[in-house]
């Protein structure tokens, strides 16, 4: 965490809300790599949209991160990943993920 400037003064302890984040945040920066929150658009848990302002936890934890840090975060949820596959990919077994999760 001190390596990558991730224990900033906040009041609250982050690992509270975040800490399983924070741990998948790790992985991805110590492997080079991004971090993707995937989620489903029916619970607004995680990002929801009000009056135009974006709130959820998704948004708190981004806020939390340093600034290039932060641009190595992104959200996508499982909805946008369905439509890419029965549009551009075809998969023999999306009927049945989409029967248990959607």
């Amino acid at each position: 965490m001190e390596e990558y400037n991730l224990l900033n003064s906040v009041e609250y302890c982050p690992f509270t809300e975040f800490y399983q984040a924070y741990r998948l945040l790790l992985f991805a920066l110590e492997n080079n790599g991004y971090f993707l929150l995937i989620h489903d658009e029916r619970n607004p848990t995680f990002l929801i949209q009000h009056s135009g302002i974006k709130r959820g936890k998704y948004k708190r934890f981004k806020q939390l991160l340093p600034k290039e840090i932060s641009d190595k975060v992104f959200i996508l949820n499982i909805q946008r990943i369905v439509e890419h596959l029965e549009k551009d990919v075809k998969c023999t077994w999306l009927a049945e993920f989409k029967k248990k999760y959607l």
